[in-house]
């Protein structure tokens, strides 16, 4: 049985293979393998104090980040050349009570 909410990961010469406790039972399973990448990212880890499942999680974090705002500029973007009407920003701060 495994700790509730937990997070681990094994390391197999070049494969990284990270699994997610929900409620004792396995939710998810990541493998990375890494190939000649493995010292450069181990390195990484080690200078910056991470793990190397912490380092890979923000990673893709930020980046699934990054695509979500991109995706929210370019409605924005869309929504303007379907109305490109304007205010000034004083009056944008009159809008919001400031």
């Amino acid at each position: 049985m495994y700790l509730d909410n937990s997070f681990y990961c094994k390391f197999y010469l070049n494969v990284i293979q990270c699994v997610t406790i929900r409620r004792g039972n396995i939710i998810g399973t990541i493998t990375i393998r890494l190939n000649q990448e493995e010292t450069f990212f181990k390195s990484y880890a080690q200078v910056t104090g991470q793990s190397l499942s912490s380092l890979f999680k923000k990673v893709i974090e930020r980046d699934i980040e990054d695509e979500y705002d991109l995706n929210l500029y370019k409605q924005a973007y869309a929504e303007y050349q379907e109305n490109p009407e304007t205010i000034s920003r004083a009056d944008f701060k009159r809008e919001l009570g400031f």
